[in-house]
Parts: structure tokens; sequence; C-alpha cells
């Protein structure tokens, strides 16, 4: 039996108590994937590392129902290291609130309703990911930017029809009359 597996159930069950605890539900750690999921993407966007996060809890529960429910996972490594601090690290953020849902939560207090459906205006600072410089910000200016292509194609095809229809108009008044 590979004593990491074990090390990682613990680690797992810990997690999964104190997620039963917080939803009030026997699914643990899978209401806190649901509620990562069910959670609009023009919210969460917002909290750093939300998606890496949520595919992390995703992968590390798939890893922990094969440990548990399929025959001779025990007798394999099936975990390394890492997955037991980061899962021991996560339930300490959940503790310290500082987990994804409690950040958006927090943050959801902190501004109004206004001030949180326009919050993707304010300038979000840079993170690396996988040695790539991204923005939200830029990533916000560039969306809007192709909305405004849109809409201004938009606009010249409407504008474009209604030419038509006064031309084919004056067109039907000069030859009938």
């Amino acid at each position: 039996m590979d004593n990491l597996n074990i090390e990682f159930l613990e680690a797992y069950k810990r997690l999964e108590k104190l997620c039963k605890e917080i939803y009030e539900s026997e699914k643990g750690v899978t209401s806190y994937i649901d509620n990562m999921k069910e959670t609009p993407s023009d919210e969460s966007r917002f909290v750093a590392n939300w998606q890496n996060d949520l595919n992390m809890l995703m992968d590390l529960r798939c890893t922990r129902n094969l440990l548990t429910h399929e025959e001779g996972t025990m007798n394999r490594c099936m975990c390394d290291a890492d997955d037991i601090q980061w899962l021991n690290d996560f339930t300490a953020r959940i503790l310290k609130q500082d987990d994804p849902i409690s950040r958006l939560s927090l943050q959801r207090r902190r501004l109004s309703d206004e001030e949180f459906d326009n919050y993707w205006l304010k300038p979000v600072p840079q993170f690396e990911s996988k040695g790539e410089s991204y923005s939200f910000e830029t990533d916000v200016k560039q969306k809007n930017s192709s909305s405004m292509l849109r809409f201004l194609a938009i606009a010249f095809s409407v504008f474009s029809i209604f030419v038509a229809l006064l031309l084919v108009t004056i067109l039907m008044l000069v030859l009938f009359g």
C-alpha cells in the first residue's frame, strides 16, 4: 500500500468534512465544486486563479474517487506530495476565508450591486500564466473593441437597408407616379 495514497485520503477527508459543514450537505467537496461551477464567469473572473482552483479540485476529487472505488489503486502511486500539500493549503485557505468562494463573497459585500456590475471597467493587475502575460483589462478592451466593431457592422447593415428601401421608394414614385 502506497503511503502517499493514505496521506492523500486523509487530507481529502479533512477538506470533505469542512465542506460538508459549510454547505450542510453530504456532498462536501462536490458542493463546493458545484458552487464554483454555478458562479457566472463575469463574476468569477475577478478572483485570481478561480479556474485553476476549480480544475485542481475536480482532478483531486477524481483521484479520491479512483482510490476509494477502484480495485488495486491503493497499491499504486495515484498522487504525489504536491497534491497532498495543495489539499492542505486549500483547506487552510477556506479556514482563513481566502478561498475562491470566500473572496468572491467578500468582493460582493464590499461593492454595491451597481459597483459590482461595473467592476469590469476598473483595471485589474496582471499575472503570469504559463509564461504569457495576461491582463483582464486588456481582455475587456479587446472584447469591447470587437463589440464596437460588431455594433458598427450591424449599424452599417441597417443603414444600407434603409438607403436601399428609400431608393426603391423613390424609384417607384418616379416610375408610377
